[in-house]
């Protein structure tokens, strides 16, 4: 890497069935995957969330909301 050249930095994943490492030099799909990840992660919590009463469904949707915001931003 020269001066004035861009930094190139390699973001390492494992596949969840596979167990194989995953290595991509793009700062672009280490946000998707980022992103994803989060957006799953709110839906999951907004799955989980007691719904019944209305302060749960609050949160839910809250969670809910935040994992469209996270989808959103994908490209």
């Amino acid at each position: 890497m020269g001066e004035g050249s861009p930094a190139s930095v390699e973001f390492t994943w494992t596949d969840l069935y596979t167990e194989d490492p995953i290595t991509i030099p793009d700062i672009s799909y280490e946000q998707s995957s980022i992103l994803f990840n989060l957006g799953a992660l709110h839906s999951l919590l907004g799955s989980r969330e007691d719904r019944v009463s209305e302060e749960g469904m609050k949160v839910a949707c809250t969670h809910y909301q935040s994992a469209a915001g996270a989808f959103t931003y994908i490209k």
